[in-house]
């Protein structure tokens, strides 16, 4: 996650909790995997508001299909 948010942030505090494991299927191309989805918590001081609002506007990491790459953000 630090390595997402090293160009506009700096992580302050980070609790990091695994999820369930997903795993999906794509016969058309005949390729299967999983994802495996953890939920970060903690906090960050924002560097750079305009590269931030860009990366909050296309998700952090792949899988967003899934849900994943999400942020749920607020002031502290």
């Amino acid at each position: 996650m630090e390595s997402k948010l090293h160009d506009f942030a700096e992580l302050e505090t980070l609790i990091v909790q695994p999820g369930p494991v997903t795993y999906f299927r794509k016969p058309k191309e005949g390729h299967s995997g999983k994802i495996q989805t953890v939920l970060f918590d903690g906090v960050m001081t924002v560097t750079d508001s305009l590269a931030f609002a860009v990366q909050v506007a296309h998700g952090i990491v792949p899988a967003k299909a899934f849900g994943c790459g999400l942020l749920s953000i607020a002031r502290v």
